[in-house]
């Protein structure tokens, strides 16, 4: 029996890779965020791929929604509150008639978990779990294990497996990546003289940002007025975006910082900077350090996530382990007095090799497969 049984399930794996899935998403809404931006990327490239591809929102579409591709179905549930069973009826409805159901964030999870019971929807939900989290809800511990997870870091399957959120072979795990689109040419010097540094965040506590003032206000205190550093992200804490501007104000630092909260596409926009801070304390698989090694844009940026896990073998001077500013500023004048074309290529090339869309691709058809397969 045991020689029978392996090669039928090495064919029907194999079938299910070749074969082009239909493939439903399930998020709330779709406003600028990672776990967005990976689910906006991913229907846009399995449009173009030639698979079915369609969206699901159920609160509203968002200020993403203009990117989607136009071969994309969005189907908007305008759920007004949290368990209204009409929008939950229409929920099931919808799932059923695609192969896979890719569902993003736990509260979206648990919302489709329950529209499936209470409608009668029999299908296996792939759970993209972009967090984790050191308190654990009851509900997570129910409904997680009975799905098939994807995590965007071995950390963040090593985490679930170790709390029994999921078992080894319903876990998978999927890095990040980006749509790579055009950007203007790279800046060197600006017409003042200005180094231009950038940081992409949204703006709440875990973010880290007053240490990219610190490490700002370092650099003015050796070459005063010659650094610039622009912060690109949403108002998440207001308390703490207050508490930031305060303290730009206290190192009297006014004119050298801006922010900027409307911008939903920032790759365009990289060329104009030549550096870039990530500061965060927390992170799974940060998608800006995507970008920047997309373009070639040289960073420095905490030990945390599994980007720099990739990153640190080849370019171990953009990865630090602490936070303490003088090794910070040392790996920046490093950096900065660095072969900048040589740097670019290799940031490029690893960008490739690492964490391009096709490699991306390639791995989620693997991890569809393998989770359709093993229920059989």
């Amino acid at each position: 029996m045991r020689h029978s049984y392996f090669p039928y399930f090495y064919a029907r794996s194999i079938f299910m890779q070749e074969k082009k899935f239909s493939v439903i998403q399930v998020i709330d809404q779709l406003e600028v965020g990672g776990a967005e931006r990976v689910l906006l990327n991913w229907a846009n490239t399995l449009q173009q791929k030639g698979h079915i591809s369609a969206i699901v929102v159920t609160v509203n579409p968002g200020r993403l929604y203009k990117n989607i591709n136009a071969g994309v179905q969005v189907f908007d549930l305008h759920r007004k509150w949290k368990w209204n069973p009409g929008p939950m009826k229409r929920l099931a409805k919808i799932l059923k008639n695609y192969d896979i159901i890719h569902i993003h964030s736990a509260h979206n999870l648990r919302y489709t978990w329950l529209a499936t019971k209470l409608f009668g929807l029999h299908k296996p939900l792939f759970f993209h779990e972009h967090f984790y989290y050191e308190k654990i809800a009851w509900h997570q511990r129910w409904i997680y294990p009975r799905t098939k997870m994807i995590c965007p870091a071995g950390k963040t399957r090593q985490w679930a497996i170790q709390h029994k959120l999921t078992k080894a072979e319903n876990s998978f795990v999927l890095p990040n990546t980006i749509l790579l689109q055009q950007t203007n040419t790279f800046a060197t010097y600006k017409e003042n003289n200005s180094v231009q540094l950038l940081q992409v965040s949204n703006i709440y506590g875990l973010k880290n940002l007053e240490f990219a003032i610190e490490f700002l206000h370092a650099l003015h205190q050796r070459e005063v007025g010659k650094y610039e550093l622009t912060i690109i992200g949403k108002i998440v804490d207001p308390e703490y975006f207050q508490a930031i501007q305060i303290k730009i104000k206290e190192l009297q630092l006014q004119a050298y910082v801006q922010f900027k909260h409307d911008c939903d596409e920032v790759q365009p926009l990289l060329g104009s900077y030549d550096f870039a801070l990530h500061t965060s304390t927390q992170e799974t698989g940060p998608m800006v350090l995507i970008e920047y090694l997309a373009h070639g844009l040289p960073f420095l940026t905490f030990d945390i996530g599994e980007v720099p896990q990739q990153v640190k073998p080849v370019l171990p001077g953009m990865v630090l382990n602490n936070f303490e500013l003088n090794n910070w500023l040392r790996a920046f004048y490093q950096l900065q007095a660095s072969d900048k074309t040589k740097l670019r290529t290799q940031m490029q090339a690893l960008f490739e090799k690492q964490f391009s869309m096709e490699t991306y691709y390639t791995t989620c058809m693997q991890i569809y497969a393998a989770g359709l397969t093993a229920l059989h």
